[in-house]
């Protein structure tokens, strides 16, 4: 299982890590992939999670997204075929 976030700016990607560290600390550092969006602010959020979810390495096991924004949920649903995608709202009863 692995963590894939986008982070505004650059210095907030310790943030990220600092609050997994303390909150879900049970994801590996080799397991978060944390994106900066102020080193690629030419590419929308969806895009570089559609990027990355392309060039992922799955050996044979299926990929799932969860993520908040339903604006990414569909892009990715655009863009990738076989993959499972849920809200995280849609997770909590």
């Amino acid at each position: 299982m692995y963590i894939l976030s986008v982070s505004i700016r650059t210095s907030g990607i310790k943030e990220k890590n600092d609050w997994l560290d303390k909150y879900a600390p049970f994801f590996k550092n080799e397991n978060r992939v944390i994106i900066s969006k102020e080193e690629n602010s030419n590419i929308s959020y969806s895009e570089l999670k559609i990027n990355y979810l392309k060039n992922v390495s799955r050996d044979n096991c299926k990929l799932i997204l969860i993520d908040d924004d339903p604006n990414i949920l569909k892009a990715v649903y655009n863009e990738i075929d076989d993959i499972v995608l849920l809200q995280d709202s849609s997770l909590i009863d």
